[in-house]
């Protein structure tokens, strides 16, 4: 497998290199998507501290993969609409306001409010947005690996 060319693209903004838009985009794939994966690590100290219970928190986690799917799709046509830094510049700051609510949680309902946070970040900021960018800036012969390299950004956020 070839890796995509270093040479700036057409529909590249800016005039970026194909590499550097895939990098920028696969470490934002890596991180909402690996720091959604390990949310599930905290769960044995963050219920003894509520004192709640697996419920809520899986609840929780179970109502942001939910919202994750959903926003993903919405945030998609708003990121072909408004530009795609926009949204991923909001779903980043739903991402970081949904782990706050986590960590500041007094409640089941605090955690349910951070779920459905997360799911929209991680939607808002994640393949769905990212795939559009690298799509249009990689040439039509480079376009698949170029959309490859960037889902294997992602499971190496998962990994690491």
């Amino acid at each position: 497998m070839t890796m995509p060319d270093a040479r700036p693209s057409s529909a590249a903004a800016g005039g970026l290199p194909l590499w550097a838009i895939i990098g920028a985009a696969g470490v934002i794939t890596g991180v909402t998507v690996g720091l959604r994966q390990v949310v599930g690590l905290y769960m044995p100290p963050l219920t003894q501290s509520l004192g709640t219970g697996v419920g809520p928190f899986s609840t929780a986690m179970a109502v942001a993969n939910l919202v994750w799917g959903v926003a993903g799709v919405v945030a998609g046509g708003l990121a072909d609409r408004y530009g795609a830094g926009r949204i991923t510049a909001a779903g980043i700051a739903l991402l970081m306001l949904g782990y706050y609510v986590m960590f500041a949680a007094q409640s089941g309902d605090d955690l349910l409010w951070s779920g459905i946070a997360i799911g929209t970040g991680v939607g808002a900021a994640g393949l769905s947005v990212l795939v559009g960018v690298v799509g249009r800036a990689a040439p039509p012969e480079k376009r698949t690996v170029a959309i490859a390299t960037l889902g294997m950004a992602s499971g190496i956020g998962n990994f690491v």
